[in-house]
């Protein structure tokens, strides 16, 4: 089917895009642990071998960082989702600006949670949810009225 409809402007962000990639970012290269393929802009957790591997949460879990977009990674799947595969690298960034997907409305300045249980395992929210998500040492940079795509200022500890 060909394509009858085009925007002339780029979208202003997408999930997993770095906002300022030269200014106090921290990135760790972990590998999936997960058969399951890991989606750019979703927080994740420290895998069995914390030094080396992340994965989705499971229930609570020590936040590894949000997984940072790489323009080199190509669709595997006919749904066209693009991600990181099972035990291929993936740039987790645990301090800096990035884009991340909300299950939720969240507002500027507030403060962020992950979800660690239930179907949205990985999006952000402005709460826990009733022991659903766990609080992620940042803050929102943007607001959404719903669901949606906002910027997010991660400030975890580094780890080396």
């Amino acid at each position: 089917m060909s394509q009858t409809a085009y925007s002339v402007e780029a979208a202003q962000a997408f999930p997993g895009l770095l906002a300022d990639p030269n200014a106090n970012a921290f990135i760790r290269s972990l590998a999936n642990e997960d058969a399951a393929l890991a989606v750019f802009g979703l927080g994740y957790a420290l895998g069995t071998d914390g030094a080396t591997q992340f994965a989705a949460f499971s229930g609570a879990g020590t936040f590894a960082g949000v997984l940072v977009h790489r323009h080199n990674t190509q669709a595997r799947e006919l749904s066209g989702t693009v991600g990181i595969e099972q035990d291929e690298m993936g740039d987790l960034l645990t301090s800096g600006r990035v884009w991340v997907l909300t299950d939720e409305a969240v507002t500027a300045g507030g403060a962020a949670f992950v979800r660690h249980t239930t179907s949205d395992i990985g999006l952000f929210r402005s709460d826990v949810d009733g022991g659903d998500a766990q609080a992620v040492n940042g803050m929102y940079l943007t607001s959404t009225s719903g669901a949606g795509l906002v910027l997010l200022q991660v400030n975890e500890p580094v780890v080396v």
